[in-house]
């Protein structure tokens, strides 16, 4: 077992734990970093992400945080967006897909980032629109939006966390836990999907995603404990901001 790869998941699973934003703005640009192939990166950090966010969504819906009903709606256009997004880099020769996965990921790596400092800093304003239910007046704009979300998910392994939580704080009318634990279920569903593929595909590197798990499993489940003691708005932006110089080094 590798002690420095356990800590990068511990850490990023307290990060998610915390604030809800998505292991994938965090681990797939940090392994790429470390010399990983995109490929190998992105199959890795949806395996291990998605028994993290398992492992989230049941602790969350043990104490009943989690939105069944938005739950139902993302998955049901999530889900497709992803496996379509995924298929379709194995359709790409290996240099052009290794490629042009870097930069999809670090361009998405910089809308993410500044989707949450947009939303945060409108919400510091108090000029946020009244949050409404979409599940009450136009669901299939829901499954619409998850479809276009899963598409890149497929293609990066992000931006279920922080595309997917501005959607919900602004369109769902929920509180902030439960809109974080409604997102991290539906992320669940959607990363284990293409997981499976990237596992049929040989993308996904099992030790590596084994020893993220021994890290990232407690991390989540204490980021979610640490969750109502830690200031989210600070958090956010700071990860945001980590976020952004990730995107912007990738695309130098």
């Amino acid at each position: 077992m590798s002690l420095e790869i356990a800590g990068l998941g511990l850490v990023v699973g307290i990060f998610v734990g915390l604030s809800g934003v998505g292991a994938g703005v965090l681990m797939a640009p940090t392994l790429i970093l470390l010399g990983f192939h995109p490929s190998i990166a992105i199959g890795t950090d949806l395996a291990y992400g998605s028994v993290t966010k398992l492992v989230g969504t049941w602790r969350n819906a043990a104490h009943r945080l989690v939105n069944r009903t938005w739950v139902l709606w993302m998955t049901l256009g999530s889900v497709p967006g992803t496996a379509a997004g995924t298929e379709i880099t194995q359709l790409m020769p290996h240099g052009v897909a290794e490629h042009f996965l870097r930069i999809a990921l670090a361009v998405v790596l910089v809308v993410a980032s500044l989707a949450i400092v947009a939303k945060e800093v409108l919400a510091l304003r108090g000029i946020l629109p009244r949050p409404v239910d979409l599940a009450e007046t136009r669901p299939w704009l829901i499954c619409v939006v998850a479809g276009m979300v899963g598409f890149l998910v497929g293609l990066t392994s992000i931006g279920s966390g922080s595309l997917f939580m501005l959607f919900l704080l602004t369109f769902s009318g929920l509180g902030a836990r439960e809109a974080v634990a409604t997102d991290i279920a539906n992320a669940a569903a959607l990363s284990a999907v293409a997981a499976l593929l990237h596992l049929a595909n040989g993308t996904v590197d099992i030790p590596l995603a084994g020893n993220l798990l021994v890290g990232s499993v407690p991390g989540i489940l204490l980021g979610s404990r640490l969750a109502h003691h830690v200031p989210a708005r600070p958090l956010k932006l700071g990860i945001a901001l980590l976020v952004l110089l990730g995107g912007v080094k990738m695309l130098a």
